[in-house]
């Protein structure tokens, strides 16, 4: 009995140490500046964000997690920095709680997506019209099976998109044992409208962001928990996985701009769910740029890491140009935005 003690003690304590080391406990965080970086617009959790095509503005989602307070989508003016609410005013019938965002412009028109937790059982998508400068209306709302869990999404037209779904039940006991017992339930749904969708890869352990290419033949997305991106061919309505790159950290949103994709990473997991706990606390963030990411040999580069004192908890970097990026947070109160 005693020596089966001795043993079950000494599992537990391995299987801690493992869980701490791979949760980035004792992992360094260097300080890596991208330019002059200042603080910009007061912004309740400014989780992911997207540029409107041809304009100086930025789309971003806003929403204080765990928090009944409504969120909202705000536009940034480049130009002047500031940052103005978009949804307030619409005076929504239900409950708006936005995660991931993406946009689609046509010949006549610009609309945008955004996933919408409704509330911890019931996730939606929501479809606005961006009109003008500090102007949306509301357009429709979607609802799928396939939509449980939701995280991002990247649009390949106004009707078909990709989806990421970080678990695989919207059960909140599933979702606080899963990642302990290291069952990778996530996947990644295409619809080809908001009625027809299917399953195009699963098993992957907590799908976050994901992002299709200019040329849409390809498409990247965050295995967090797994500390991987993956990276896919496109075949309509079929992927097959062409690449999967490791990474210092557990990837958040991605976004992509020519050749290069920018990928947020959370460095220390167990500081990201203090944060998550004590909103004072602060978690490092780190910035990676994925140079040629859809070729055969990717090149990773950080280009911002820092210890949480800027902006914490980094979960969306933007590239305006290459000399100008846009960094939000899952849980912080601001963007940063930094221009070389």
């Amino acid at each position: 009995m005693l020596k089966a003690l001795v043993l079950l003690l000494m599992f537990l304590s391995g299987y801690i140490l493992y869980l701490v080391a791979d949760a980035g406990y004792f992992r360094e965080i260097s300080d890596i500046k991208f330019g002059d970086c200042k603080s910009s617009s007061i912004i309740e959790g400014p989780e992911d964000m997207v540029q409107i095509p041809g304009e100086d503005h930025v789309l971003i989602s806003s929403d204080l997690r765990g928090d009944l307070a409504q969120g909202d989508l705000f536009q940034y003016d480049l130009k002047t920095r500031q940052a103005f609410p978009l949804i307030k005013k619409l005076k929504l019938s239900f409950n708006f709680h936005p995660h991931g965002i993406d946009l689609f412009k046509t010949e006549d028109q610009i609309l945008v997506y955004a996933i919408n937790h409704r509330d911890k059982h019931h996730t939606t998508l929501e479809v606005f019209n961006w009109q003008s400068t500090n102007e949306l209306k509301y357009i429709k709302s979607i609802e799928h099976p396939l939509l449980q869990s939701a995280n991002d999404l990247a649009l390949v037209s106004t009707e078909s998109f990709y989806i990421t779904s970080d678990f695989g039940s919207p059960d909140p006991l599933r979702k606080m044992i899963e990642p302990y017992t290291y069952i990778a339930s996530g996947y990644i749904s295409f619809f080809q409208n908001e009625k027809i969708a299917s399953k195009v890869d699963e098993h992957i352990f907590f799908a976050n962001g994901i992002a299709v290419s200019s040329d849409q033949r390809y498409l990247i997305a965050a295995a967090m928990l797994s500390k991987k991106v993956l990276i896919y061919e496109r075949f309509n309505s079929e992927i097959r996985r062409k690449n999967t790159l490791s990474l210092e950290g557990a990837p958040d949103n991605i976004t992509v701009r020519d050749n290069h994709a920018l990928v947020a990473v959370h460095p220390n997991l167990l500081r990201l769910r203090k944060m998550s706990e004590q909103r004072r606390k602060i978690a490092p963030s780190k910035i990676i740029s994925i140079e040629n990411w859809q070729g055969e040999k990717p090149i990773q580069k950080v280009i911002y890491e820092n210890s949480g004192e800027e902006i914490s908890a980094a979960s969306v970097a933007l590239a305006i140009d290459p000399n100008h990026i846009l960094i939000g947070s899952v849980f912080d109160n601001h963007i940063l935005d930094c221009r070389k």
